[in-house]
């Protein structure tokens, strides 16, 4: 059964499309629309193809997929993993269905699996203590520190900090102003990120603005390696990776007490707490949603979140010493 009113070609899509057609379509488009999470899309269809990708979308039966949930746990599988398959399973029949490809019976299959992990439960507790942060910055390359100095003052994401172009930095470096397209909650709200620059990040972004680093014309992307844009976060991750075991932090979350890059922003939001940071700056600064009547009420400004960012750097550096400041002028002049 077809959709009543779809074109000649959508109702072709719907009878006839495999779900590997689907997914075909589903990353083109998103491709062009400069999908934030695309790499990661990609990997998650590829193995939900291993097993659905002949199908015919409107043959896949709820009980299908809820096997091959089961059948991923037994060979070995993180329920998160699984859940992010699904997920974009999910997210890539959703969109057909918006655009006419995908029937109402394939949408309502597919709509009606569940997560197997409950909300929350995947959360991660580990933080970095400041000895931590200013062994691995002692050990980190060079392209890698400054990503690093960046993230403890801020609680940018890695992804965030990697797509960073000088058309998003202030002119007198300021603010930055993160489109949609290239944050987490963008996809929601289509609303852009504004975060305030600290003394600590201005004098990256003053280092790397020099012309012996930045080559003119080459790129517009703030953070390079060897001139070229970080185009994908494996490069950042197998740098992170070894600048822990260098420095002797445990690494991965696998590993007892290990750390991961995003640790840094849990991170972030513990010690902008205890440096007296109000909750409704701490969110807005992190790009996450005030909670409760706040969102209604609470509107913080520009203004606000550069105060409450001068009151974090301030405690930042007095935690981290004297060290991390002559380190700072070490690493970025």
């Amino acid at each position: 059964m077809v959709d009543e009113g779809s074109s000649a070609e959508d109702i072709d899509a719907q009878r006839h499309w495999t779900f590997q057609n689907l997914t075909d379509w589903f990353l083109e488009n998103k491709k062009s629309d400069e999908f934030r999470s695309y790499d990661r899309a990609e990997g998650a269809l590829n193995k939900f193809n291993e097993v659905f990708g002949s199908r015919l979308v409107r043959s896949i039966k709820p009980l299908e997929i809820e096997k091959y949930q089961k059948d991923r746990i037994e060979v070995g599988r993180k329920r998160a993993t699984v859940d992010y398959e699904i997920t974009y399973a999910k997210q890539a029949v959703k969109v057909g269905f918006e655009n006419d490809k995908v029937g109402v019976k394939a949408f309502k299959a597919f709509n009606r699996i569940k997560k197997l992990l409950v909300t929350g439960t995947n959360a991660r507790d580990r933080k970095f203590s400041a000895n931590e942060f200013i062994k691995l910055l002692d050990k980190a390359p060079e392209h890698l520190r400054h990503v690093l100095i960046v993230a403890i003052n801020t609680g940018m994401r890695k992804g965030e900090i990697r797509k960073l172009k000088w058309s998003m930095v202030d002119p007198d470096l300021k603010f930055f102003r993160l489109p949609a397209e290239i944050i987490k909650e963008g996809r929601k709200t289509t609303k852009p990120k504004v975060i305030p620059v600290s003394n600590n990040v201005r004098r990256v972004l003053v280092a790397l603005r020099r012309p012996q680093v930045v080559k003119t014309g080459r790129t517009d992307h703030v953070f390079t390696y060897r001139g070229e844009p970080i185009k994908s976060s494996g490069g950042l991750r197998r740098s992170f990776k070894k600048a822990c075991e260098d420095a002797k932090i445990p690494y991965g979350a696998k590993v007892k007490n290990g750390v991961q890059f995003r640790d840094i922003r849990t991170t972030v939001k513990t010690w902008m707490l205890n440096a007296g940071v109000r909750e409704a700056y701490r969110d807005t600064i992190l790009g996450h949603s005030l909670k409760g009547m706040d969102k209604y009420y609470i509107k913080p400004d520009e203004t606000n979140i550069a105060g409450a960012m001068t009151l974090y750097t301030d405690w930042l550096n007095a935690q981290l010493g004297d060290e991390f400041g002559q380190r700072l002028v070490n690493m970025v002049g």
